[in-house]
């Protein structure tokens, strides 16, 4: 599965289930493709989070070399849904020591640069303008990120009776 090209038939729309929702996008119904859920991850462990200034982005790293030169913090391993290794803080009892266990947790997640990355929800907004701009100026995504936007859409597709 990837993004359509110029010339290249539109793709229906589905469940991660891999069932049709009934949007037809230009064919007949019963003749539509159905999209499959995707497998399809790049490796974790290779993308690594870079603060310039305030502005984030995400790298892929491509070889042995890069990964072993520049290791994951916990605040990456956090927001890629790993394991951070920090140990578990203890059950809040009171309101004090539950304000200390937010504060421990998020002294782990804040970056060199004094601050915390945030998603704010952002790639549903953002996305669909940065896919049309690649369309429009026939820029390609690398595999790694084609492969995690469409997981991220398959994600958080909205399940709901009336798609």
């Amino acid at each position: 599965m990837s993004l359509r090209r110029r010339g290249e038939p539109k793709q229906a729309n589905g469940f991660a289930s891999g069932r049709s929702n009934g949007h037809a996008n230009g064919r007949l119904r019963g003749q539509q493709e159905v999209l499959s859920p995707t497998d399809a991850k790049t490796d974790h462990s290779r993308w690594r989070l870079r603060d310039t200034n305030g502005v984030h982005t995400w790298h892929y790293l491509e070889s042995d070399e890069q990964v072993a030169a520049w290791p994951q913090s916990a605040a990456e391993l956090h927001y890629l849904g790993q394991d951070t290794g920090a140990p578990p803080l203890p059950k809040a009892t009171t309101p004090l020591q539950a304000a200390e266990n937010g504060i421990a947790f998020y002294e782990r997640m804040q970056l060199p640069t004094g601050h915390w990355g945030a998603e704010y929800g952002g790639p549903m907004f953002l996305m669909p303008g940065y896919v049309i701009t690649c369309y429009v100026t026939e820029s390609r995504f690398s595999q790694a990120e084609e492969t995690e936007m469409i997981r991220y859409l398959f994600s958080v597709q909205n399940l709901g009776a009336k798609n």
